[in-house]
């Protein structure tokens, strides 16, 4: 059960990453996110992992913030819309039943995750 549950959380991490590479190469997706998303399933199912990540300079300062204070409130909801908007073009045209009904899980799966973690609002500088 143990590995069953380790599998998951690593299929789920690369799909993220995956879907933040997809990010960086297309405007319409925010990239960001889905890799921070993708580092914390990996995170999950590998202590060695996240040994590597909060020593890693580069990664262990998006980690250590978003470990204590979240995603930003108006990045998620951009993420949410940019899900929501992409995820249903796709439903429309697509027409094999099996991919429409995989978008919808894929929709209803993130929405979850994006508001489960928790937010902070950034403060604006006058």
């Amino acid at each position: 059960m143990k590995n069953i549950k380790k599998m998951f959380y690593i299929l789920i991490g690369i799909f993220l990453i995956v879907l933040g590479i997809i990010g960086v190469l297309l405007p319409i997706i925010p990239g960001i996110p889905f890799f921070i998303m993708g580092f914390m399933f990996f995170a999950k199912a590998s202590n060695k992992f996240l040994r590597w990540m909060l020593k890693n300079k580069y990664i262990a300062l998006i980690m250590k913030k978003f470990r204590k204070k979240g995603i930003n409130e108006s990045i998620r909801n951009y993420t949410l819309a940019s899900i929501w908007i992409t995820h249903i073009f796709g439903i429309f045209y697509i027409k094999i039943l099996s991919i429409k009904i995989l978008l919808i899980l894929m929709i209803l799966i993130f929405t979850w995750i994006l508001l489960s973690i928790k937010t902070y609002k950034k403060i604006k500088n006058i």
